[in-house]
């Protein structure tokens, strides 16, 4: 509540706020981008900061945030069905879960060809909020047909957040499956969402602690891989726990030195 309260401080409550989008949002627009041959969206929008004084909007915000826990403690199950869980790697679970999200999508592309709306089920789940989406933008055949070549040949899950989205869920889904297993917290849920965006349009990303060791497992792990692989354009990410909030303002202000740009005071 006080990080809330600062950041409507400094955000001067009432203006215009500058944010990343959400994934929900990117992921439409790339979508849209690939369909209709546009250039890639801009991560940043800019919007009005709610103030945290706002009871009504509060308990609107908490009732749904209460829901769809719910719904994601209901619906927690093993991903990756078809794999052996006593040997899965990282690689193999980042996979499956490309794979079903991509499929997902796909069946509700195939409703749209043929002028049926959208219908939240359990195996198209992944999909129904950007196919409602695609539905209000009155996609023509031709360019729907184009957004399913896209996720056949693979192009879909490669866009920046989708694949960053599966690499965490991923990186988790091991952790489940470790010999000291790590428990479910539906709060991972969330926190894989925002920091798929971070890890992707951030120069840095400050999280909680659990995430922020989630995020550099992943960095170390996709570091030894690009090596053995001979990969050259993967960038660790630079990512802080909360309580490291003091070495992410000494790497901010080095970074803004080398820049020659006088930090904030």
């Amino acid at each position: 509540m006080k990080v809330y309260r600062l950041q409507c401080e400094l955000a001067d409550v009432g203006g215009q706020l500058a944010a990343f989008k959400s994934i929900h949002k990117l992921i439409n627009e790339e979508s849209l981008a690939i369909a209709r041959g546009l250039r890639h969206p801009s991560c940043f929008e800019f919007g009005a900061w709610h103030s945290v004084d706002d009871d009504q909007l509060a308990e609107q915000h908490w009732k749904k945030l209460v829901k769809s826990k719910e719904a994601m403690i209901n619906r927690f199950s093993i991903l990756c069905a078809n794999i052996d869980v006593s040997s899965l790697n990282l690689n193999d679970a980042r996979q499956g879960i490309l794979k079903e999200h991509a499929a997902h999508v796909f069946r509700h592309i195939e409703r749209l060809e043929k002028d049926l709306h959208p219908i939240r089920e359990e195996h198209t789940h992944m999909g129904y909020d950007l196919a409602c989406f695609l539905q209000d933008q009155r996609l023509s055949k031709i360019e729907l047909a184009k957004l399913k070549e896209a996720i056949i040949n693979r192009k879909w899950e490669a866009i920046p957040v989708i694949w960053y989205r599966g690499l965490l869920a991923a990186a988790r889904e091991v952790d489940y499956r470790s010999p000291t297993p790590k428990k479910y917290d539906v709060n991972d849920e969330i926190d894989i969402p925002r920091m798929a965006v971070a890890m992707n349009s951030a120069t840095v990303c400050i999280t909680d602690r659990s995430m922020a060791a989630l995020c550099n497992n992943v960095n170390r792990t996709m570091t030894a891989m690009s090596k053995k692989a001979h990969i050259d354009d993967w960038e660790p990410k630079v990512v802080f726990a909360i309580g490291d909030a003091s070495n992410a303002a000494d790497f901010i202000e080095a970074a803004l030195a080398r820049l020659e740009v006088e930090p904030c005071t």
